[in-house]
């Protein structure tokens, strides 16, 4: 029984060994990349526009009777009329009437995974969720370095994020790399 034990542990510190050495002999293979020059962005614009959108009461229900159709229409025309780039270069299809699928073409087919060149907004909230704050949740406030509303840390902040980088990259000029072939709703 001891010799089991003593071979056991001679296992055990030779693996030790094996791991330490090729812990410490371990060298990064991150290629070094340059470092990107800083865009300047109007900040304050880039908070009204979220601000702005925030304003609208885009609430899904599962009673459809509850479902105020005018506020989408006019996130929808916000949308078009705040991002114009965005919306003459990419192809959008209504889903429903209110959700929104935005395409980016690319001269390289890719598989319907790829989530590089689209983007798919899909505006629902539980009218349950309050945003924990001393603020009113369509308010759309700029305050303290914040821009404070309901949907500015999800739905409508990545929402506007993305119409932002699309029509800041159009505006450069920058095309897509890709171009989704299939594109699958969930």
């Amino acid at each position: 029984m001891k010799k089991s034990l003593g071979a056991l542990l001679v296992v055990v510190v030779i693996l030790a060994v094996i791991a330490l050495e090729r812990t410490f002999r371990f060298r990064s293979r991150q290629p070094q990349a340059p470092p990107v020059a800083v865009e300047p962005l109007d900040t304050a614009a880039l908070a009204q526009r979220l601000a702005g959108a925030l304003r609208f009461k885009t609430i899904s229900y599962q009673d459809s009777s509850q479902f105020d159709a005018r506020e989408f229409d006019g996130f929808q025309r916000y949308l078009r009329t705040t991002f114009p780039k965005l919306h003459a270069a990419l192809k959008l299809e209504k889903v429903n009437g209110y959700g929104l699928l935005y395409q980016w073409a690319g001269p390289i087919r890719v598989s319907h995974r790829s989530c590089c060149s689209r983007i798919r907004t899909w505006f629902r909230s539980s009218p349950a969720l309050r945003l924990a704050g001393p603020r009113p949740p369509f308010e759309g406030t700029i305050a303290g370095g914040y821009v404070w509303g309901r949907g500015a840390l999800d739905d409508k902040g990545s929402l506007v994020g993305l119409c932002e980088a699309v029509e800041h990259l159009l505006g450069r000029g920058q095309a897509a790399a890709h171009r989704v072939s299939r594109v699958r709703l969930r």
